[in-house]
């Protein structure tokens, strides 16, 4: 089943990566104009700031912590660009082109990106955290993200009818995979999510606080605009949980099913918290 796990964990990345590249050509991201300032202040803060509060937290609540809960929120504030937080962030009342270009931003740089924090990571926490290779890490990050996001955009470049028919059912495709990979997921786990739980309420809490720092700073980078505003905070708090699982996968000291059940833990705790902001930003 393990072997199954990590294929899906990958073939859905990839396709969700392909769908969210097919969105926009190359010269639709090139050409920025007065978005460019905005995509980059909120390219710094997913990328790159958040990552940075996250080892700052960390450090703090790390003697609270058990060892899967701290890698799986490591994980997850390291690895940005949730494939369909663009979607998310547009029902949420956002910019559903800005999410586009911010995400394939973060996917991009997330070659050099998430490979530094997972040194910077190691360095600061040492074995506790990870054995992961920052070599390895950008080959996966180049081969099931970087690639097929690129992929994605030259379909949209050379044939974009074609990309622009076919993308549902990309995404559907994806969403299939999704599903079943979910359900494998929670077959393996399920005798251990109690006990993780139970066990792990500081984690949770730490999850909680720094999903607010990520909604937080991604409203403060937005500026003014009450849409683009939406549309920062919802994309920076979405992180990427298949390549956090990906990650995980490639780190045979890891308790596995212990640090997916915390991975999950922070997606769902993220979508409750995406859910709260909405309803909150709405009735301001």
């Amino acid at each position: 089943m393990d072997l199954i796990i990590q294929l899906l964990i990958m073939a859905s990345i990839v396709a969700m990566m392909i769908s969210l590249g097919s969105q926009i050509s190359f010269q639709a991201l090139i050409q920025l104009q007065a978005q460019r300032a905005l995509v980059l202040r909120s390219l710094l803060g997913t990328s790159v700031l958040l990552p940075l509060i996250g080892a700052g937290l960390l450090a703090l609540a790390v003697p609270f912590l058990e060892p899967p809960a701290k890698v799986a929120i490591a994980l997850m504030v390291v690895c940005p660009s949730a494939p369909l937080a663009q979607l998310r962030a547009a029902k949420a009342g956002g910019n559903h082109l800005l999410a586009v270009r911010i995400q394939l931003s973060a996917a991009i740089a997330a070659i050099v990106t998430v490979p530094v924090f997972v040194y910077a990571y190691t360095a600061t926490f040492g074995a506790s955290v990870w054995t992961l290779s920052p070599l390895t890490v950008a080959i996966q990050v180049l081969g099931v993200q970087v690639l097929p996001v690129l992929l994605g955009m030259l379909w949209k470049s050379l044939s974009p009818t074609t990309a622009t028919r076919l993308h549902p059912w990309v995404v559907a495709i994806a969403q299939g995979m999704v599903i079943v990979l979910s359900l494998l997921i929670l077959l393996k786990v399920s005798p251990l999510i109690w006990q993780f739980f139970r066990g792990n309420g500081v984690a949770l809490i730490t999850m909680l606080v720094l999903i607010a720092l990520s909604l937080g700073l991604g409203q403060r980078l937005a500026g003014r605009d009450t849409t683009h505003q939406t549309t920062v905070a919802v994309v920076t708090a979405m992180r990427n949980p298949g390549l956090a699982l990906l990650l995980a996968h490639q780190d045979p000291s890891l308790a596995i099913p212990s640090v997916t059940i915390g991975i999950l833990s922070y997606l769902l705790l993220t979508l409750i918290g995406v859910t709260l902001y909405q309803v909150w930003h709405h009735e301001r």
